[in-house]
């Protein structure tokens, strides 16, 4: 079976269904993670580098996601999702 590339919304069914993820906010973060080039979907080299980073990745790679994830970045500060 082919990659297919993976679109917000598949991709937010995919976290529900395997990590019990119902945040929308979360879920869409964590695609805009997985997203690095900013295409508006899930390439099969957005899906491997996400996961590697997730499981492999070092203390600054994993910290640039989590920040990625987790807050929005408006010029020289970081405002916490509420």
């Amino acid at each position: 079976m082919a990659f297919t590339n993976i679109l917000t919304s598949n991709f937010r069914d995919l976290l529900h269904d395997s990590f019990c993820m119902t945040e929308e906010i979360l879920m869409d973060r964590v695609f805009r993670a997985f997203d690095e080039d900013l295409d508006g979907f899930i390439s099969m080299k957005d899906w491997v580098q996400g996961l590697s980073t997730f499981l492999r990745g070092s203390l600054e790679e994993k910290t640039k996601c989590k920040l990625t994830m987790t807050s929005l970045c408006k010029g020289n500060y970081v405002i916490p999702i509420t």
